[in-house]
């Protein structure tokens, strides 16, 4: 998690990439999906949707990252594109929780945020899976998976 919310210590994270587990993640995927759900009309339908995406996504950039020649497990990407969760679940807490009656710019920044966060603390993991001519093509992919869960923030 230390990796994730300070993205300067990859050296270290590089290191703890062979000590994967998928509780973090769950829990950070559950977590977001309450946030988001929490006050909604339609807060069962929202948390389903949330839940899926985020697990199919995960599934789907760690295939196309494997698919483009990566050098992590399954389990590893899906555990690193997890925990990286963290910014977007904490942006969505703070507009859920404080921000929910103020404009939705202000609401779009701290989604805005979240996801560059997001994106910057797993770009530094798929990018270096991959081969340096690849990149952009792992990377795509990954922002768009951040991008569409953002956007769900501010509905």
């Amino acid at each position: 998690m230390k990796c994730v919310m300070v993205p300067a210590l990859r050296e270290e994270a590089s290191k703890r990439l062979k000590d994967w587990d998928l509780w973090g993640p769950l829990l950070l995927c559950l977590a977001l999906s309450i946030i988001l759900a929490w006050n909604h009309s339609d807060g069962s339908m929202v948390f389903q949707i949330v839940f899926i995406v985020v697990w199919l996504g995960s599934a789907i950039v760690t295939v196309n990252g494997q698919l483009l020649g990566g050098s992590i497990s399954f389990f590893q990407s899906v555990c690193v594109l997890g925990y990286c969760l963290c910014p977007l679940t904490i942006s969505a807490l703070i507009v859920k929780l404080f921000l929910s009656s103020l404009h939705v710019l202000i609401q779009f920044l701290v989604a805005l945020l979240g996801f560059g966060w997001s994106t910057y603390s797993s770009y530094g993991f798929i990018s270096d899976m991959v081969q340096a001519d690849r990149k952009a093509l792992a990377v795509y992919p990954l922002c768009l998976f951040y991008l569409f869960l953002a956007l769900f923030i501010i509905l």
